[in-house]
């Protein structure tokens, strides 16, 4: 069935106690030296919650603050006099949200493109360009959308300012085709290239963190109100079974085409008749708040058809019991939210009889209904499901859906990566 979802993590970690092989943890109870080849540095200023700093390529830095404005940095830490990019009247600076991911263009240089992540002010969702704007005006603790913005540096500027009219939006040009935000926090997170010159960036379940969030309005959401909006399908209104979908933005990690914001023809569950449709974007699945992401070095191929943009790092917060780290190695996989907290099953979801909408049950009947549940399409590498409508009945294996193995489990801090390929070593480490 073209919609199951197997798992299949080999190497995925949690940072913790054992680190699969070709990844190292650096570790010591007082503060740690930098790996070999980086340095440390203060940059002196007034720098207003500076969330993020990318080089462009020629001893600059580009860094961008929560609230919506980025500057061009010199080799000595300076920043320009003129803001880079300043969009503190669209972005929803409030809770978790802002704008959290910046990407400057690997051809920078020649083309002067920026890329940003970052939830809309809802008042600007609504009103931009209408009589009814009030730039000073904010509308926060409401249902919004995150949106990925392109901006093109001015030549005149050395590239340090952006030109207003080259905005050129690439996902949620509209209320309806954006990022769904109807929470104070699992949103946007990371901007950043594959090698092969696409585009990533992560996004939470947008669920809530207070309890086990599976749908319908709930406590600090606005669910009724972006279902009204058409902020939300219905179908997609499982709380953070969204991670799960494949036609929902939520949950994922996101690869498009930096020109269109079209999902890439290589990406796992791609339509040719619709690329802009969610599950054209989508890469990887079954995040909870994926707050940061990087692309390991010399990893990954230059031509997008590969369908390899390099090793992913993922950062993805946990609900109380794992603070998961781990490695997208391959398109489709899955990291097993809300099934699964790291590495170990999640007892709260797994009991929920929450169904897919969009996966129908052939055997359904007057005794079994017609959706299949969540946890029916989530099983291990290896293995075949039954159908819960007859479990003697097992399902074709040729679906086009991420696996997962579970490997080691245990605990963590905030350390450096190694990537030291298939020369890693294993290493055991703790914290005081």
């Amino acid at each position: 069935m073209g919609n199951h979802v197997p798992m299949n993590r080999p190497c995925s970690i949690i940072l913790t106690g054992l680190v699969c092989l070709g990844t190292a943890i650096a570790s010591s109870a007082a503060p740690i030296a930098p790996p070999e080849g980086f340095t440390r540095s203060s940059w002196p200023g007034d720098w207003g919650e500076i969330v993020g700093v990318v080089p462009t390529g020629d001893g600059r830095f580009v860094a961008w603050e929560k609230a919506g404005r980025a500057w061009m940095v010199g080799p000595d830490g300076q920043a320009s006099v003129e803001p880079l990019l300043d969009i503190r009247d669209e972005v929803g600076n409030w809770r978790d949200h802002g704008m959290l991911g910046l990407a400057v263009d690997p051809d920078f240089l020649t083309n002067g493109h920026v890329y940003v992540l970052y939830v809309v002010d809802r008042h600007h969702l609504l009103y931009a360009d209408t009589p009814k704007y009030d730039p000073t005006a904010d509308d926060y603790f409401s249902a919004t959308i995150g949106r990925v913005t392109r901006y093109t540096m001015t030549p005149e500027s050395d590239l340090s300012v952006a030109d207003p009219e080259s905005r050129n939006v690439l996902i949620g040009e509209s209320i309806n085709s954006g990022l769904p935000v109807l929470h104070q926090s699992h949103a946007v997170g990371s901007l950043v290239f594959g090698s092969d010159g696409t585009l990533l960036l992560s996004m939470g379940d947008s669920a809530s963190y207070f309890l086990n969030d599976t749908g319908g309005q709930v406590e600090g959401g606005w669910v009724d109100q972006a279902l009204a909006d058409g902020i939300l399908h219905p179908r997609e209104d499982v709380g953070s079974f969204r991670a799960q979908l494949i036609d929902c933005l939520a949950g994922k990690i996101l690869r498009i085409d930096p020109a269109t914001g079209d999902g890439v023809a290589s990406n796992p569950y791609y339509t040719a008749t619709a690329p802009r449709l969610a599950r054209s974007r989508v890469w990887t699945l079954g995040l909870r708040n994926g707050f940061r992401i990087s692309v390991a070095p010399q990893t990954g191929s230059i031509d997008p058809a590969d369908g390899d943009p390099g090793t992913i790092v993922y950062g993805d917060v946990g609900a109380g019991i794992r603070e998961d780290a781990g490695l997208v190695r391959t398109k489709g996989e899955n990291m097993g939210w809300p099934l699964f907290e790291g590495l170990d099953p999640n007892g709260g979801f797994w009991s929920t009889d929450v169904r897919n909408q969009m996966v129908p049950n052939p055997l359904s009947g007057d005794d079994c209904p017609s959706r299949h549940r969540f946890r029916d399409l989530l099983v291990e590498a290896g293995r075949t499901p039954s159908n819960p409508c007859d479990p003697a009945w097992l399902k074709p294996t040729d679906w086009n859906g991420p696996s997962e193995s579970r490997e080691w489990a245990g605990w963590t801090g905030e350390q450096y990566l190694d990537f030291g390929g298939d020369t890693g070593e294993w290493l055991e480490f703790e914290f005081e």
